[in-house]
């Protein structure tokens, strides 16, 4: 990605990229999202959440720019709710429960507040296609 310099300033591209991690990914969980870029675009993100329906819920943990752990969100919301199960916010993650005994597809949108680079305010913008499958 490039940079341009303007009266001694670093610019930022509008594109900037950022990494949300998930947390946690390992298999015990029973939840699974790889890491995905473009929340802070006017488009958003889409995240992938693959979530085994223990009964347990898979979070979203959100960060802003650099997308570091000492840069976690400080708020956010759910702003269209799942059908299959439910979603919350709690910063600095989102956390989704599939309905007992669900399988299949689901969907939620949210938005996160965060810090920029230059302490500026950034909200990120992430639509999550979710993928319940059976324990």
């Amino acid at each position: 990605m490039k940079t341009r310099r303007l009266r001694g300033l670093l610019a930022i591209p509008a594109s900037v990229a950022l990494l949300i991690a998930a947390v946690p990914s390992h298999a015990v969980s029973g939840c699974h999202v790889p890491p995905f870029h473009g929340a802070v675009s006017s488009a958003g993100a889409v995240a992938t959440m693959n979530v085994v329906n223990t009964g347990r819920a898979c979070r979203i943990d959100n960060y802003g720019v650099p997308a570091t752990r000492g840069n976690p969100a400080e708020a956010g919301q759910v702003t269209t709710a799942p059908e299959h199960g439910t979603a919350a916010f709690d910063a600095p993650a989102v956390r989704y429960t599939p309905a007992p005994g669900y399988v299949g597809d689901d969907a939620f949108d949210y938005i996160a507040n965060a810090k920029g680079n230059l302490d500026q305010r950034v909200t990120l913008k992430v639509h999550v296609d979710v993928h319940v499958t059976a324990p």
